[in-house]
């Protein structure tokens, strides 16, 4: 009797743990079915979305911006410490203190006066040797990066802070020899900060520039053009500088580049979804250690696709695609070289209502796509200026010929076959209107759209750029 009564609640207890492991083996089971469907319904809605890009033309194999190699005999990027200077390995930060040894004093203040300008030259005697290891780099005729791993997350990633540093090293002697009166020094180390540039666009070779490497590039054309307008403004340029500065610059394609960089950008994510495992893609999604000053700390974005199904993942994939492609891949047309202002801010409010909604496949989206907007108004203001600076050496030779401006645009001579450049914001001609035999006004109808009778507005900064007004260009 007294057994029977012990051994009761023990089989009692035993049915409890049989169910708990039923529902236990169901719950693995449903879950296992559900992330299994979601696996074959994303993969699917992925390769169909795919299929419909390609059957439109579009390319998304990160192999098709590989080009084929080149030997690093022609390669600038093989010449003595161009790579470990100019470009950063994976995993290191800092890995040289070359852009500390060339921030010589006053590198960056403006500087306004001849004993200013022949100070800081005097600097640069420290730095020389590093400068003319570059312009003897840039003597070969390829820039080919090379390509990481197949199964890497990392891209080939410029030293920006290197290349920023170098541009405004040559930026400034140019500068300085244009206040000492050396037009012949300022020359050569304008074509230098001009050749400099390939080291970002890779031509002829690397085509895998990205969003940031492009607003670099970007920045050191404001550069160029900045050190153009002051030559011009103190009439240094002869006839053969201008020409040969309107042909540097007809080389100049902003708009081609930005258009680039989206395909680019669109194809990594791709490359990165495709050749690594959900693992490796979370990293990406870390969050900053304050104890470890390193990206280690996982958050909830890095749990969210850590435990996500790969079903979503592609799923992700498709809307970051589809974002990319159906809203930003209209945006400029490189081939007539125009950009719509009102189509750009339309396509990143569609862009931020899509993105606004919860759900499980905006995750990768939110996190890589950035706001164009205001990259796209800097490339925009920078290649009208290039594109005002090759009208204004023509205006240049004109007045050297016939000490006086034109009434219009159509006096101009140039070869046959040469046309001018037009404003990228609409695709009509810049505006240009003679103000007496030495000045002139030049202007684009900028980023509102409007004609503003050439009016600047300067920004909050104090800048000549603002979205509302005219892009103006004036010899004096």
């Amino acid at each position: 009797m007294n057994q029977e009564l012990i051994g009761k609640p023990k089989r009692k207890k035993s049915g409890k743990f049989v169910v708990f492991l039923f529902v236990l083996a169901c719950s693995a089971t449903l879950l296992a079915v559900f992330y299994l469907e979601e696996d074959v319904r994303g993969r699917h809605a992925w390769e169909s979305y795919r299929t419909k890009l390609q059957a439109q033309g579009e390319e998304l194999s990160w192999n098709a911006y590989i080009p084929s190699a080149v030997p690093d005999a022609v390669n600038v990027l093989k010449a003595p410490k161009i790579e470990e200077w100019l470009f950063r390995k994976e995993g290191v930060t800092n890995q040289n203190g070359f852009s500390q040894r060339l921030m010589v004093s006053n590198t960056v203040s403006v500087l306004t006066n001849e004993v200013d300008a022949a100070h800081y030259l005097a600097s640069c005697e420290t730095i020389k040797s590093d400068l003319q290891l570059i312009r003897d780099a840039l003597q070969r005729p390829y820039v080919y990066i090379s390509p990481t791993p197949s199964n890497s997350l990392v891209l080939p990633v410029h030293n920006f802070v290197s290349i920023r540093t170098v541009a405004q090293v040559i930026s400034q002697i140019t500068h300085c020899h244009l206040l000492l009166k050396q037009p012949q020094q300022a020359r050569e180390n304008l074509i230098f900060l001009h050749d400099f540039r390939r080291i970002l666009e890779g031509a002829p070779a690397s085509r895998t520039e990205t969003l940031i490497t492009v607003m670099i590039n970007t920045a050191i054309v404001g550069m160029e053009s900045e050190l153009i307008g002051e030559g011009m403004k103190q009439g240094v340029w002869k006839k053969q500088d201008l020409d040969a500065i309107q042909k540097r610059l007809s080389e100049i394609d902003l708009l081609r580049q930005l258009d680039h960089s989206f395909k680019v950008e669109r194809s990594a994510i791709f490359h990165r979804v495709d050749v690594t495992t959900k693992r490796d893609l979370a990293n990406l999604f870390l969050e900053h250690d304050s104890q470890s000053n390193q990206r280690t700390k996982k958050g909830w974005e890095y749990w969210k696709v850590r435990l996500m199904p790969q079903g979503w993942i592609w799923q992700n994939l498709k809307v970051h695609v589809a974002l990319m492609t159906e809203t930003y891949g209209s945006i400029c047309d490189p081939e007539n070289q125009i950009l719509v202002p009102h189509k750009i801010q339309e396509g990143q409010a569609h862009v931020q209502n899509e993105l606004s909604s919860f759900s499980p496949f905006h995750v990768i989206s939110r996190v890589t796509i950035p706001n164009y907007i205001r990259a796209c108004q800097v490339l925009a203001q920078r290649q009208t200026v290039v594109n005002q600076l090759q009208i204004a050496c023509f205006l240049e030779k004109y007045r050297l010929s016939h000490q006086d401006y034109p009434e219009t645009l159509d006096a101009l001579e140039f070869a046959p076959g040469l046309r001018l450049p037009h404003d990228i914001v609409g695709g009509q001609s810049l505006k240009y209107r003679r103000e007496s035999s030495t000045s002139y006004l030049l202007y684009s109808i900028g980023w509102n759209e409007t004609d503003d009778g050439g009016k600047l507005t300067p920004d909050k900064s104090g800048g000549s750029f603002d979205e509302h007004g005219d892009w103006v260009w004036r010899p004096n």
